[in-house]
């Protein structure tokens, strides 16, 4: 047996042994465009448009709230903590009010005559008493016909005069603002023309002013309370109008939703790019130590590289291209659902190690791209983590079902804990996030193991990697080689069940892969197809070798090889299936036939062995060995006369021994340890099968002179 480091040596150029591993420049180019992609999908900002907005801006469109959210207005509830030194009392400025409809009614005025001026537009709008109105509405209110200009005229000063009288309206930071969006509001509810109610709220904003007089006493002694403030946001709110400019008020709204955030420069960017090929050689790393033969598989690194650079360009690009405005909690839960994908697919495909070493890496690019928001990097683990349990053993298609109820449940339960985590001081409003939450995440779990079958279905024949959902079709009994077996070869298809058997259990026994094994012994034989009847199972008559020569029959028995891979090329078999049937006789030789030649030959030392050889290559692979040993096994025990348990296992020694004294397993990972517990397995099941049975006892003397007597009636 061969060690890892030594198996390694011998597949060094020149050492006559195929070479596995593929060029470093491929590996290198593999990794650099990797790289490449993986850092431009993650420092790029496509993912969802975002405001930048601060304080007094100017909103470039309307918004609107995509979800319902409530967040903790901070400066309200420091204000209502803070012992009230005086009580303030806010007393009606009737003076206020009348200088404001006077002044706009002193515009109008102004407006009216300069309509009459026979002066240019221009000039007209210059005036000292329309110098405080915008120039741009100047003109739209000189242009406009003369009944249009008296309705807005009207609408102004009565939507002025109400706001005035029904409004308290303080000096306070925002206030004005809050009183000019309902101007426009009442202009819109007494005027459905928008060309006239959009020039008159505009006007009558332009003289608004606070309507009260503050005044304030010494407060009463009153209990402080602890209670925060939370402002609620419903979903299709307007928040703000275009052209408006943005309150405090509205920039802890946009926040709270996630439309509004900082832009993401260079040096950001740059960090990204880091971060990305960091974790790139972090994982390349971590192959290339404890798994140094899926390093040297081309296909499945490139496999494992087009999913990760799939589900991250999906996550980051697929709210832009479908133009959906993803909220920064949108954009988390979405989360969850392509990272729990790529990393079943990664478990199946590649290798489920691998998975969760990717899943933390993209948790933690979630994590991050979402302002260090540690809760959503927390469930977008966990969910990755049950999304490659769930599709360990996935036997049957329903199984994909039984994946998303456990996708969608450990979803259910990890982003309640967080978000009930987070709630923080809005642990009273937590209904309300927690809906919402609770809604993306059993759709995530939903979503995720169809984006995984569909994946599954895709990238198979891509990338030609075979999964168990494939093997198990080609399990059944009804794929068209197998009923040719049956038909054509019987003796042969039997062979295959009982090796089948004798390999499955086994494998179960050392944990190998059941159902590589299963499959590889179902069609291992398949070349017999062709020639079925120079096969001893097969042969119901004379034995058709005893018209031939011994190196005719050892070319036809070797032949079926050969004959076995042309069928399984044809039939597009999985390459895993078609390497177990060049490698299930290694190079072993056909001794019957090659110590037939000595004897019939005047000079046995001039008979090569290696005519009689079978050209191989040995197996490769811990699976392999099993199926070589299984086939002798059970070839073996069907020439075998007495079959107690004792001579069983003798057998079966013998058997192994031999194959080990031939170098056949020299080139597999098969310890001696799990040699050992081969053998026992293969006992366990030939005396479950060979076990001895009851004599059935024979007719009655008098029914044995009974039938006598009838029989020399007739």
């Amino acid at each position: 047996m061969l060690s890892l480091a030594d198996r390694r040596k011998r597949e060094q150029p020149g050492s006559g042994i195929p070479r596995l591993t593929i060029p470093l420049t491929r590996r290198f180019w593999l990794g650099f465009v990797t790289a490449v992609i993986l850092s431009f999908c993650l420092a790029s900002n496509l993912q969802s448009p975002r405001y930048t907005l601060h304080a007094g801006d100017e909103v470039p469109s309307d918004i609107r709230a995509p979800v319902t959210a409530a967040y903790l207005d901070a400066s309200a509830t420091e204000r209502k903590r803070a012992p009230q030194k005086s009580v303030i009392s806010l007393i009606p400025d009737r003076a206020a009010r009348i200088s404001a409809l006077e002044d706009l009614g002193r515009a109008t005025r102004q407006l009216a005559r300069a309509r009459l001026s026979p002066a240019p537009l221009s000039a007209r709008g210059s005036t000292s008493g329309l110098a405080k109105l915008p120039a741009a509405l100047t003109e739209s209110l000189l242009r406009v016909s003369p009944a249009r200009f008296e309705a807005i005229s009207r609408l102004a000063s009565a939507i002025l005069a109400l706001e005035l009288a029904q409004r308290p309206i303080t000096s306070q930071p925002g206030d004005l603002d809050l009183a000019r969006q309902d101007l426009v509001t009442r202009a819109k509810s007494m005027n459905t023309d928008p060309a006239i109610a959009a020039p008159a709220a505009a006007l009558a904003g332009i003289f608004i002013r606070p309507s009260v007089i503050e005044q304030s006493a010494p407060a009463p002694r009153q209990p402080v309370t602890r209670s925060p403030v939370i402002v609620v946001v419903h979903q299709n709110e307007l928040l703000i109008r275009k052209g408006e400019r943005a309150s405090q008020a509205i920039i802890k709204e946009l926040d709270s939703l996630g439309l509004n955030g900082r832009p993401m420069g260079l040096l950001w960017r740059l960090c990204l790019a880091a971060l990305s090929i960091g974790s790139l050689l972090m994982v390349v790393i971590f192959i290339r130590i404890y798994f140094p033969a899926l390093y040297d598989d081309t296909r499945r690194l490139s496999v494992l590289a087009f999913i990760v650079l799939s589900g991250v360009a999906a996550l980051r690009f697929s709210g832009y291209v479908l133009g959906l405005h993803f909220t920064q909690s949108q954009y988390g839960f979405f989360a969850l659902m392509w990272v729990a994908a790529a990393a079943m697919l990664i478990a199946t495909m590649v290798r489920a190690e691998v998975a969760v070493l990717v899943a933390a890496l993209l948790s933690l690019h979630t994590a991050i791209l979402l302002d260090s928001q540690l809760q959503f990097g927390v469930a977008t683990f966990f969910s990755a983590l049950a999304g490659i349990y769930s599709v360990r053993h996935i036997r049957k298609r329903s199984h994909v079902l039984r994946a998303a109820a456990i996708l969608a449940g450990v979803n259910l339960l990890s982003v309640s804990v967080v978000t009930v985590w987070t709630a923080g001081p809005m642990v009273s409003h937590l209904t309300i996030n927690l809906w919402v939450a609770v809604k993306w995440a059993l759709a995530a779990g939903l979503m995720a193991p169809f984006l995984y079958f569909i994946g599954v279905a895709i990238l198979e024949p891509i990338f030609g990697i075979t999964t168990d959902l494939t093997l198990l079709e080609l399990c059944d009994n009804h794929q068209p080689l197998l009923r040719r077996l049956v038909l054509e070869a019987p003796g042969t298809y039997a062979h295959s069940l009982g090796v089948a058997s004798l390999a499955e259990a086994a494998a179960e026994t050392i944990g190998a892969e059941t159902l590589w094994v299963r499959a590889g012994a179902l069609y291992h034989d398949i070349g017999k197809i062709t020639r079925p009847y120079f096969f001893i199972e097969n042969q119901q008559g004379e034995n058709l070798h005893n018209k031939l020569s011994p190196t005719m029959s050892a070319k036809i028995i070797t032949a079926h090889i050969a004959d076995g891979v042309d069928l399984a090329r044809e039939a597009r078999l999985p390459d895993l299936l078609v390497d177990y049937i060049r490698q299930h006789h290694g190079t072993s030789l056909v001794s019957y036939f090659y110590h037939q030649a000595i004897i019939m030959s005047d000079c046995p030392g001039g008979i090569s062995e290696s005519a009689f050889r079978y050209s191989g290559p040995k197996p490769q692979s811990r699976e392999a060995g099993i199926l070589m040993l299984a086939d002798i096994v059970e070839s073996t025990m069907r020439s075998t006369t007495r079959k107690n348990p004792a001579r069983i296992e003798a057998t079966i020694a013998r058997v192994v021994q031999r194959g080990l004294a031939d170098g056949q397993l020299a080139e597999c990972d098969l310890t001696l340890r799990e040699i050992d517990q081969i053998q026992a397995a293969f006992a366990r099941v030939l005396a479950a099968i060979h076990h001895s049975r009851m004599e059935y006892p024979t007719a009655e003397p008098a029914e044995e002179r009974w039938l006598a007597s009838a029989g020399a009636d007739r």
